[in-house]
């Protein structure tokens, strides 16, 4: 029997997570990023232009409840794209999985093919060294 999977794709800006987690799960991929994209493309602006920090709650909200609302349909792939710096981000998500039965795969991106939402460099290499390592 094959098992529900929810693959958590994490790693700094540039690293490859959102290529690699459409090719993981095409048909439920999601992201923070996700909001921002609707959002410029509904004001018909960049997505630099409509990123704030005050929109990141409703963007994390919006992400983690389209990754709930695809384990109630039951679809066999999920993966969810974030940069998941901190262990305690990704354990909602966790939760989630076990709730719905799904087996929880990590994985760690750390190549680097440049950022397309042109966070600066310095900020990408904070995130870098502060991408905390565990155990999965």
């Amino acid at each position: 029997m094959i098992k529900r999977t929810l693959y958590i794709v994490r790693g700094a800006p540039g690293s490859g997570k959102s290529r690699l987690a459409r090719i993981i799960a095409p048909a439920a991929c999601y992201s923070a990023d996700d909001y921002f994209e609707n959002l410029a493309r509904e004001y018909a602006r960049t997505y630099e232009e409509v990123w704030r920090p005050d929109r990141l709650k409703p963007a994390h909200e919006t992400c983690f409840d389209k990754v709930k609302a695809a384990m109630s349909a039951q679809l066999q792939r999920i993966s969810v794209h974030n940069t998941f710096i901190k262990r305690t981000e990704i354990e909602k998500y966790r939760k989630l999985a076990r709730q719905f039965g799904y087996e929880t795969n990590v994985i760690r991106m750390e190549s680097n093919f440049g950022n397309v939402h042109k966070v600066p460099i310095g900020k990408v290499e904070k995130m870098k060294r502060d991408l905390e390592d565990w155990e999965c």
